[in-house]
């Protein structure tokens, strides 16, 4: 159960940081990963080969923001492409809206 807890532990833990570490940038990938597996189970090689500017559609703006998650027939083991509406909550919203400055 702790599991499901983790994309936003991870979340919290470095919206505290002041610095941003590419540590910290890795770990929100670890973050992104987790939520989209635990929404919408792929397989390994479809999460590998995700493209978020490619695959993740945003719609409309603010409160009315949606994402979805688009992978097309190739990259889907039955063939048939899969959409997955309003998939991405909070690790997404920080992991693709905001610019992360790292500072090695």
């Amino acid at each position: 159960i702790a599991f499901l807890g983790l994309p936003l532990e991870i979340l919290s833990r470095v919206k505290k940081k002041r610095v941003l570490r590419v540590a910290d940038a890795l770990d929100m990938q670890v973050a992104f990963a987790v939520e989209l597996l635990l929404m919408a189970p792929v397989r390994r090689k479809s999460l590998l080969r995700l493209e978020l500017e490619k695959h993740v559609l945003t719609v409309g703006q603010g409160r009315a923001q949606r994402r979805y998650l688009c992978l097309p027939s190739q990259m889907v083991k039955n063939k048939i492409d899969l959409l997955v509406l309003n998939l991405f909550v909070d690790i997404a919203y920080h992991f693709l809206d905001r610019r992360i400055k790292l500072h090695a």
